[in-house]
């Protein structure tokens, strides 16, 4: 949502905008648009603007991502940026589930991005933690793991899977990651450097991202009520009162419009620089 807003308010010559949306029982693919869009934060935008946001049926975890051919030779003819931040942000979840959530859905979208003849930036969400398994300073370039991409997906994908199962925290199953969220983001970085090496592609690496700072809307969280975004809400009303802390550590997070900000700007700098021979990163630094 906050990106369709930034790439909305970024310049008011920008063409459509294309969102991969799955089906409900209960919405159409333009109704939920149509909610997403009624959010406060694009109240400032016409509604010729809003109608720029076309919402697109599909799976990204099957292959083009389930699209009709007439869907594809649209977007074939048409986009020249391509953001992938679909995935499952949970930590409780099977290596399968997160293997396949995160690392086959990448896979999907990197091959269904290098189909794209127009194409001047990829451009990947992925987390600050996805090399926490590694002590020391963390540079801003791929750590390459025991296990590449394409074997783990192929174990995950197998029927009983091996990998069907929580690992314990550390545990070489996860490669000494904690969970399998963070394994399966370093994975997934590393089968970006295998697939689009060559291409004009980016790795965004924030922390725990929550509400606008300043813009549009102070603090603005939208609906999310998951993880530390649901203890800011139940503090700010009142229904929590205290929060144990240490005064020597940071808040492990990032405003989101940064990361939008930080997500376009990078969009734009891959798109000029036609020397980039490798994925380029950036990541939050330590404030």
């Amino acid at each position: 949502m906050a990106l369709i807003e930034g790439l909305l308010s970024a310049s008011e010559e920008i063409g459509k905008i294309y969102v991969l949306v799955r089906t409900k029982r209960d919405m159409t693919p333009a109704q939920r648009i149509t909610r997403v869009l009624s959010s406060e934060i694009f109240n400032h935008h016409s509604a010729e603007s809003k109608a720029k946001v076309i919402p697109l049926v599909g799976d990204i975890s099957c292959e083009n991502f389930d699209f009709d051919e007439k869907t594809l030779i649209t977007i074939r003819d048409e986009v020249s940026v391509f953001y992938h931040n679909a995935g499952v942000i949970k930590f409780n979840k099977s290596v399968k589930e997160a293997i396949l959530g995160n690392v086959l859905t990448t896979l999907r979208a990197v091959d269904l991005a290098k189909t794209l003849p127009k194409l001047s930036a990829f451009i990947y969400s992925s987390s600050l933690l996805s090399n926490s398994n590694r002590g020391g300073l963390i540079r801003e370039e791929v750590y390459k793991t025991k296990k590449s991409p394409l074997e783990m997906i192929k174990l995950a994908q197998e029927e009983p899977s091996t990998l069907d199962q929580v690992a314990e925290p550390l545990s070489d199953l996860i490669e000494k990651h904690r969970n399998s969220y963070t394994y399966s983001k370093q994975l997934a970085e590393n089968l970006i450097v295998d697939k689009m090496t060559g291409s004009p592609t980016g790795i965004v690496r924030p922390s725990l991202v929550y509400g606008f700072y300043n813009h549009p809307i102070p603090s603005w969280i939208g609906n999310s009520r998951g993880a530390h975004l649901g203890m800011i809400k139940a503090y700010m009303k009142g229904a929590i009162r205290t929060l144990s802390g240490s005064d020597d550590i940071p808040l492990f997070s990032i405003p989101c419009n940064y990361v939008i900000n930080a997500m376009l700007t990078f969009t734009v700098s891959l798109g000029q620089n036609k020397d980039i021979s490798k994925p380029a990163i950036i990541q939050q630094k330590k404030s």
